[in-house]
């Protein structure tokens, strides 16, 4: 997922079976500090799925992932 940060959008991967209200840490991606450095910025996940698996079926049926892993590559 993308996350905002104070030097702009970063992505947060997201291990399948996370729950919601899991904290997560990005390392140096906080405020900065008086003493030098970066702190650490934490993102609390709240994870929405609909009470209807199939309502989530149907979410999921025109969904497709837009990123290209491989566009670096020249594939």
């Amino acid at each position: 997922i993308k996350v905002p940060t104070v030097d702009g959008p970063v992505m947060l991967t997201i291990k399948p079976g996370t729950s919601s209200g899991t904290t997560m840490r990005l390392g140096g991606k906080g405020f900065s500090k008086k003493a030098g450095g970066r702190g650490d910025q934490l993102v609390t996940l709240e994870i929405d799925l609909p009470d209807d698996v199939a309502e989530l079926a149907k979410r999921l049926e025109g969904w497709q992932d837009t990123r290209n892993p491989r566009s670096k590559l020249g594939v």
